[in-house]
């Protein structure tokens, strides 16, 4: 008996892991570079009338390869913004690199909506250069290289400010 418990535990162990992988194959989100670790969206909203609104997006990455690489945009279904990147080391960020392979690598940027009499996106709308249906594309550069990793969902919540 106690035999077929330990086989269960094992055979429930690698079920899991092998479904987290394929998972992650699934959506798109692995590459040689860089793996998704998380993707979020706050949209926030002013606590009174004509206020400016957005929402700040946030994706973590692990680094796989110690090659110098560097994010600059995302395209979204309603435009493109720009993107930061950092890296968070003994209690303080990293914006400027060198980032190392097994880095965790924060990529952020923001789409701000002004009221000046009328709403208006602070973002470019350009065109994003490849066709994708997730929720974002993301492009990074190794060297000269673009690279692009589409994000297939990204978690949204909504938060009121108080003014």
């Amino acid at each position: 008996m106690k035999i077929f418990a330990i086989h269960f535990v094992v055979l429930i162990m690698c079920s899991c892991a092998n479904t987290y992988s394929t998972a992650q194959l699934k959506d798109g989100v692995i590459d040689k570079n860089i793996a998704l670790l998380n993707a979020t969206a706050s949209s926030w909203v002013p606590g009174r009338a004509n206020a400016t609104s957005g929402t700040n997006y946030l994706f973590s990455f692990l680094l796989k390869t110690n090659k110098p690489l560097r994010f600059d945009s995302a395209w979204l279904k309603n435009g493109a913004i720009k993107m930061n990147v950092y890296s968070i080391k003994d209690n303080e960020a990293n914006t400027q690199g060198p980032f190392k392979k097994g880095d965790t690598l924060y990529v952020k940027g923001a789409s701000i909506v002004k009221y000046e009499g009328k709403a208006k996106q602070t973002h470019n709308v350009a065109n994003p250069p490849k066709k994708f249906k997730g929720e974002a594309l993301l492009r990074y550069w190794v060297g000269k290289h673009p690279n692009y990793v589409e994000i297939q969902t990204i978690a949204h919540k909504t938060v009121t400010r108080l003014l």
